[in-house]
C-alpha cells in the first residue's frame, strides 16, 4: 500500500529500530510530566518491548501496581477454581509430596500471573522470562506464604496456594518413604529451619501488615531485581528502570495516604528478610535430598545414629571432635593409626581430614563464648574496655519520635575517617606502590581492622559500651561487608578502577600470582585453571559491586552514613531478627542508632535537594554488599580447597556464621 514511501510503515519501522538496537530505556522523556503521552503508548497495538519502561517521566498515579492488584485478583480466583477452595480446606493437612506438588501447579499460574501484570515481562525473549522468573519464583513463594498467614490470621503454620495447611513438622517429612530418620531426628535436622520461618520471617512480616498495594509492590520489585550475574547489560538496564517506576508509584501512594515516612523504608527492608529467608529454603531443599538418598549412619565413623552436624551428616562424638579441634586449632601433623588399631576411630589426624572430606565446615562451628578477652588482646591490644555487661538500652543519643535537622553523627564518622586515612597514609608510606598476593592482602586487612575497630569506640559511645561479645558480634558481622564498600572507595581515590586495593595502598597482583604465589604445600592448580576458577569471581566484584558502586558517585556523607548502617545492621529493621547471634537488647539498641543515622541522611538529602530516588539507590546498595559477602565466602572456601594460604584471623572474620 506504501510501496513508494522512502520509509515502512510505522509498525514495521519500530520493529526495525528495536533489531538494530535502539533502547526505549535511552529515550528522554517530554519535559510535560502529564499522562496523555503513556495512555497514546498503552494504546498503540504494537509488539514492541519494555514500552512503559519511560525515563524522565515523575506519574502521579500508580497504574503499574494497580494493574498488578487487578492480576492478583483473577489469579487467587483461578486457585479457587483449580484447588476448589473452599472453608473445609483449611481443615486439610499436606506432607512434602503433596505441598510440592501444589507449588509445582502453581507455579505455572504465577508465570502467567507475571505475563498479565507486566507486558514488558511477556515481551521479553524466552531465555530472559527464564532467567528473571527463576530469580524471583522462590522469594515470591516466600512472601506469599505471610500473605497467607495474614489472611488466614495464623503465623504458625504454612499455607499452600489451595489453602490446606502442612502437617507438623515429624509427619510433613516423614511420610515421604525415602526419608530414614526417626521422628526426633527430623525435628533435630528441620525444626530450627521451620522456627526460623515463622518467628523470623512470617510473624515479622505479618506485623508489618502491608496491604494489597504494598504486597503487589514488592511482587514487581522482586520480579524486576536486577541484581544477579545472570542477567544481560540490557535486561538489567530494563530492570532497573522497571524497578525505578514501581517506587516511584509506591512513593506517590504513601503521599496521597499520608503514610509514616518510616514506612517506606519498612516495606522495602522486607526484601531483605525475604532474600535471606531465601538461603533457608534451599538449605531445606538440600537437606530434603540428602536426608532421602543416604541412610543416618555417620559419614565419619559409620556409627547408626547421626544428624546434621557442621555442615554434614556425622554422630555426635564426631561432631564435638570436630568442634573441639576448631575452637582449640590443634595442629595434628602426624598419623597414628598404626599405634591405635584397637580404637573405634582413626587418629586425629585422619578423622579431622575424614571430617572436612564428608563437608564439615569450620565457619559453621560457633566460636566459645568465653573467647572474647582473647579476641580483644589478639586484635585490639590494650583498648580500654572493661565492662562485662551490656549498658542499658537507654543513651544519651538514642531517641525515638525526635527529628533532628543536624548531622551530627555522620559528620563525627566522616571527621574520625578522616583522621584514620591520615594515620594509614603516614605509618604505610602509600605513595610507595606495592603488589600482594592473597595471603599479602588478608595480612595487611587483618592489620587495618585494629584502626577499625578503634574508629567504632572512638565515633560510637554506644558501641564501647557494649560487653566485649555484643561489640565482637556487631565488629565481625559488619567487616566484611565495610571491606567490600571501601574497596570502591579505594578504586576511586587511587584513580584505578580495575584493580583490588588494600586499606593500607597496596595493589592486588594479577591474577595468577594472586593466588598461585601462595600455594601451602603441594601445587593443586596451574595459571589456566585458576584463572577458570577465580576468574568468575573477579569479574562478579568488577561487574557487579565495583562499577555500579563507582558509577553511583557516592560522596563522604554517603558512604559514612552507609558505615553506620552496615555496624549498626540487627539483620531486620523492625520486630525480629535475620541474624541469630544478636540477642534481644542488642538488637533494640541497633534499631534506634539506624534510625538514627537514616533521619539524618534524609536531612543531608533534603538540605541538598537531592532527586528522591537517591535515598533508595544509596539503601539498595546494603543489598548488593551482602551478596558481595557471599561471594568473598565462597572465594575463601576455595583457597582452602586448592592450598592457597590465608590468614587463619581474616578467614574467621570472613567465615563468620551469623545466620
Amino acid at each position: 500500500m506504501r510501496k513508494v514511501d522512502t520509509y515502512p510503515c510505522r509498525f514495521c519501522r519500530i520493529e526495525k529500530c528495536i533489531a538494530v538496537g535502539m533502547q526505549i530505556s535511552q529515550v528522554q522523556g517530554p519535559r510535560d510530566p502529564n499522562n496523555q503521552l503513556k495512555r497514546k503508548m498503552m494504546e498503540i497495538p504494537l509488539s514492541c518491548e519494555g514500552i512503559s519502561v519511560e525515563h524522565g517521566i515523575k506519574l502521579k498515579n500508580f497504574e503499574l501496581i494497580s494493574r498488578a492488584c487487578n492480576n492478583y485478583r483473577n489469579l487467587e480466583l483461578s486457585r479457587n477454581t483449580i484447588f476448589n477452595r473452599n472453608e473445609d480446606r483449611i481443615n486439610v493437612e499436606l506432607d512434602l509430596r503433596d505441598f510440592a506438588s501444589e507449588i509445582m501447579i502453581d507455579v505455572k499460574l504465577q508465570y502467567k500471573f507475571c505475563e498479565l501484570a507486566f507486558p514488558e515481562f511477556n515481551n521479553l525473549t524466552p531465555h530472559d522470562k527464564k532467567v528473571i522468573f527463576y530469580n524471583f519464583c522462590i522469594r515470591w513463594n516466600i512472601l506469599e506464604l505471610s500473605i497467607y498467614s495474614t489472611k488466614y490470621n495464623n503465623t504458625i503454620k504454612f499455607y499452600s496456594p489451595s489453602g490446606a495447611v502442612t502437617k507438623p513438622v515429624r509427619e510433613f517429612y516423614q511420610s515421604d518413604p525415602r526419608v530414614k530418620l526417626s521422628g526426633e531426628e527430623i525435628t533435630r535436622v528441620f525444626g530450627p529451619l521451620w522456627r526460623f520461618h515463622f518467628e523470623k520471617v512470617i510473624g515479622p512480616l505479618v506485623e508489618l501488615k502491608l496491604d494489597e498495594v504494598e504486597n503487589m509492590a514488592l511482587f514487581g520489585l522482586l520480579l524486576w531485581d536486577p541484581g544477579y550475574a545472570n542477567l544481560s547489560v540490557e535486561l538489567a538496564e530494563r530492570c532497573h528502570a522497571m524497578r525505578k517506576m514501581i517506587l516511584r508509584e509506591l512513593k506517590v501512594y504513601y503521599e496521597e495516604h499520608d503514610a509514616n515516612p518510616g514506612r517506606f523504608f519498612e516495606t522495602l527492608d522486607s526484601l531483605n528478610l525475604v532474600e535471606k529467608s531465601e538461603e533457608k529454603c534451599r538449605r531445606e531443599i538440600e537437606l530434603c535430598g540428602v536426608m532421602s538418598k543416604l541412610t543416618v549412619s555417620c559419614s565419619v565413623c559409620y556409627c547408626p545414629s547421626a544428624s546434621f552436624h557442621f555442615g554434614a551428616i556425622v554422630c555426635r562424638a564426631c561432631a564435638a571432635f570436630f568442634r573441639r579441634y576448631v575452637n582449640r586449632k590443634k595442629m595434628m601433623i602426624v598419623c597414628s593409626c598404626d599405634r591405635e588399631k584397637d580404637s573405634r576411630y582413626p587418629c586425629r589426624l585422619c578423622r579431622l581430614e575424614k571430617c572436612i572430606a564428608v563437608g564439615m565446615q569450620k565457619s559453621k562451628v560457633q566460636a566459645p563464648r568465653d573467647s572474647n578477652i582473647q579476641f580483644k588482646s589478639g586484635m585490639i591490644g590494650d583498648s580500654p574496655s572493661t565492662s562485662s555487661s551490656s549498658p542499658e538500652p537507654t543513651f544519651s543519643r538514642i531517641e525515638y519520635g525526635i527529628k533532628s535537622r543536624n548531622m551530627d553523627v555522620i559528620n563525627l564518622i566522616a571527621r574520625h575517617y578522616r583522621n584514620l586515612e591520615d594515620t594509614r597514609a603516614s605509618i604505610f608510606s602509600r605513595g610507595v606502590k606495592r603488589e600482594v598476593n592473597v595471603y599479602e592482602f588478608s595480612l595487611e586487612v587483618k592489620t587495618d581492622t585494629k584502626f577499625i575497630w578503634k574508629l567504632c569506640e572512638t565515633t560510637f559511645p554506644e558501641f564501647d559500651r557494649l560487653c566485649p561479645q555484643d561489640k565482637k558480634i556487631l565488629f565481625y558481622n559488619f567487616y566484611t561487608k565495610w571491606s567490600v564498600l571501601e574497596i570502591s572507595m579505594l578504586a576511586i581515590k587511587f584513580n584505578d578502577p580495575y584493580n583490588f586495593y588494600t586499606p593500607l595502598g597496596s595493589s592486588a597482583k594479577s591474577i595468577i600470582d594472586f593466588y598461585g604465589t601462595t600455594v601451602k604445600e603441594k601445587e593443586v592448580l596451574d595459571g589456566n585453571e585458576i584463572k577458570q576458577i577465580f576468574g568468575p569471581i573477579w569479574s562478579y566484584y568488577f561487574q557487579n559491586i565495583v562499577n555500579p558502586l563507582l558509577a553511583l558517585k557516592f560522596g563522604e556523607m554517603e558512604n559514612m552514613a552507609l558505615f553506620g548502617i552496615m555496624l549498626w545492621d540487627p539483620g531486620f529493621e523492625r520486630m525480629t531478627l535475620a541474624y541469630t547471634n544478636i540477642n534481644e537488647e542488642l538488637s533494640e539498641v541497633c534499631h534506634a542508632m539506624r534510625k538514627i543515622i537514616l533521619r539524618e541522611l534524609n536531612v543531608y538529602f533534603e538540605d541538598n535537594q537531592a532527586d528522591a530516588f537517591r535515598f533508595f539507590e544509596t539503601l539498595d546498595v546494603l543489598r548488593l554488599i551482602e551478596r558481595a559477602e557471599h561471594k568473598c565466602q565462597e572465594e575463601i572456601e576455595l583457597c582452602g580447597v586448592y592450598n592457597f594460604e590465608v590468614d587463619e584471623d581474616m578467614r574467621n572474620i570472613v567465615m563468620w556464621d551469623k545466620y
